[in-house]
């Protein structure tokens, strides 16, 4: 049975580790593994009937962008899990300090290559959220 004082406590990652006492959501800053009041840029990417090599080289193409692109403060590139018919494929999660810094990511030239290389011509869907 959950709580009356759970019921009321905020949750994430954030508030366990004791980052912030405000509640759970505000905005405009999101909770992030560095802080607040970033810029989190995510992106939603679907695969559909492609060879999984495919997928598993733009996985890796994109995990490879920060150690390229110093802009980028916080990134995660996972898959889903096959759970639920229809999720998208990919989830990129990227946080930047500044919209200048998203700006430098996204026409930065290796940001651009693993787009137009691993990305279009094989992603069946996408959706982006700022």
């Amino acid at each position: 049975m959950i709580s009356e004082a759970s019921r009321r406590r905020p949750m994430g990652s954030a508030w366990r580790q004791g980052a912030s006492p405000r509640p759970w959501p505000w905005r405009p800053g999101r909770p992030t593994a560095i802080g607040f009041d970033v810029i989190r840029h995510t992106v939603l990417l679907s695969f559909k009937g492609v060879d999984d090599a495919i997928v598993d080289n733009a996985i890796s193409e994109l995990r490879g962008l920060p150690a390229l692109i110093p802009e980028i403060q916080s990134y995660t590139v996972d898959r889903d899990l096959g759970l639920v018919e229809g999720n998208a494929t990919i989830v990129i999660t990227a946080d930047f300090a500044s919209a200048d810094d998203y700006e430098t990511y996204s026409g930065h030239p290796e940001h651009v290559r693993v787009v137009t290389d691993s990305i279009k011509p094989s992603a069946t869907g996408l959706a982006l959220w700022y």
